[in-house]
């Protein structure tokens, strides 16, 4: 093979490789770069309230919960407020339509660390997840629902 003939191969490749990518330096990855094409990007960032059942111990539970969520690119954070006097702090990974893992951290009235998952509903107006731990009482094993409010 030539040299000529070489370099035009490498070129030809380079601009293939160039070319079809929907990256650009203001959209680095790709997604959607509001032109109406794919889904709208999600904002997970606001309040959030619902219910959140489940065992404790044992015994069944149920009370209302409150999320404060705040996004930062794919991760998650959150404070959390329930009726049941309980509350503590959250974070999780998006990928795609779910946090995963979304972990949450009891701080009142005890401390507890549980691990599930949460289903992005809604183009981010809601939430639906599950979880499981413990806290200084015992096992916990939950699902919540929530909605932006």
């Amino acid at each position: 093979m030539s040299r000529h003939t070489l370099f035009l191969a490498f070129a030809i490749l380079v601009l293939s490789l160039g070319c079809g990518s929907s990256s650009s330096p203001s959209d680095p990855g790709g997604g959607d770069s509001g032109d109406g094409e794919g889904p709208p990007p999600l904002n997970l960032t606001g309040t959030f309230m619902g219910v959140v059942s489940g065992y404790s111990y044992g015994d069944p539970f149920s009370m209302t919960v409150t999320f404060t969520m705040i996004q930062n690119g794919d991760e998650v954070t959150c404070t959390w407020t329930s009726s049941g006097n309980s509350s503590g702090t959250g974070s999780g990974t998006i990928t795609g339509q779910v946090i995963n893992p979304f972990r949450i951290y009891q701080i009142e009235p005890c401390t507890g660390e549980f691990v599930g998952v949460a289903d992005i509903m809604s183009n981010g107006d809601a939430l639906e997840g599950s979880y499981s731990g413990n806290d200084c009482y015992g096992y916990v094993t939950a699902s919540f629902s929530v909605a932006r409010i």
